[in-house]
């Protein structure tokens, strides 16, 4: 992906920002307004869009995740801003599985919503739904797994 200037993204920031607004007066739900921005910012991929149609800074999310984990009995693990960015941002780097299905939980989206399918692929049971977390118990996902398409890279 190519390198983004600073004043770049925070115009990437307002535009986003400006989607969503509009998005929730016209009572569009979070995945029509993850790609409606995705669709107008070209630099954003499908995890950023999913964020910022929250209307969550990373923080937020880090909090989010840290929250699932503290609700499921389990001490949360050291998440932070730079790495979420990287995931965000570096297409040759994304989320292992147990943080994929924690983003997902935590964002109400699908694996491939996020563009994080095949990081789910090898720990997923497509005919139960049940995604292994290496950490802690595993989990009934709420959505429903598919093929993958050979789709295996953040963004989707």
């Amino acid at each position: 992906m190519a390198t983004v200037t600073r004043s770049r993204r925070s115009q990437i920031q307002r535009e986003a920002a400006q989607i969503r607004m509009r998005g929730q007066r016209r009572q569009h739900d979070t995945a029509r307004i993850a790609r409606t921005i995705q669709d107008a910012l070209v630099e954003v991929n499908a995890l950023e869009a999913w964020r910022f149609a929250l209307g969550w800074s990373r923080s937020q999310a880090i909090a989010q995740i840290a929250a699932l984990y503290l609700a499921d009995g389990l001490r949360p693990p050291g998440l932070s801003e730079p790495m979420l960015c990287r995931w965000e941002h570096d297409g040759d780097e994304w989320p292992g599985p147990e943080y994929s299905v924690m983003l997902c939980r935590a964002y109400g989206a699908r694996p491939e919503q996020l563009g994080l399918a095949c990081a789910l692929a090898p720990y997923t049971d497509a005919l139960f739904g049940r995604a292994v977390i290496r950490y802690g118990r595993p989990e009934m996902t709420a959505y429903p797994v598919g093929p993958w398409e050979g789709r295996c890279h953040v963004g989707g």
